[in-house]
């Protein structure tokens, strides 16, 4: 078993360093995109997380009110439960259970609908970033853009501020017609 790993080990070196020989030998040029920084910096982002918040904002505004009618149903319950008959606490104890339910559901449908419209966002965003990716990486002369799974990259390859550029120039385009 060590024997094959040893194996996979030195092969991978080989590739390695004849792939720094070879990016040596045709000068490539390389560049990192960060796509979250577009996400949250673009015009297309923002506007993308403001109609998201928009949608659902009627939605929270329900949730957190029936979360104070909760608060206060269980502050009279408490207050008040040694004063109480035994219906009138089989009564508020089962409206509270309810509304406890209530929430509870309408909460975890609004994080599934909130995950699923994220997610579509996001689809539809990087389609749009992808784009512009390669519009830059093409003008430029890329020979390779990475954009996940990097450890570290320094200023020297970082084309973001060039892709949020022209993000920001398409959105104004946009928005004039």
């Amino acid at each position: 078993m060590n024997i094959a790993k040893n194996l996979l080990l030195g092969a991978a070196l080989s590739l390695l360093a004849a792939g720094s020989a070879l990016a040596q030998e045709t000068a490539l040029k390389i560049g990192f995109v960060n796509l979250e920084a577009l996400t949250v910096e673009s015009p297309q982002g923002r506007a993308a997380n403001e109609r998201i918040s928009e949608m659902f904002a009627p939605r929270q505004r329900e949730i957190n009110a029936k979360q104070t009618r909760l608060g206060e149903l269980s502050g009279n319950y408490e207050r008040d439960r040694e004063t109480m008959g035994t219906e009138q606490l089989r009564n508020a104890e089962r409206e509270i259970l309810a509304l406890r339910r209530e929430i509870q559901q309408e909460a975890q449908a609004f994080e599934e609908d909130l995950q699923l419209e994220q997610n579509n966002s996001q689809r539809d965003l990087g389609a749009v970033f992808l784009s512009h990716v390669r519009q830059v990486a093409e003008e430029n002369e890329y020979d390779l853009v990475f954009s996940g799974g990097v450890v570290y990259f320094g200023d020297a390859v970082n084309i973001t501020p060039q892709v949020l550029g022209a993000l920001q120039e398409t959105y104004s385009s946009e928005q004039q017609d």
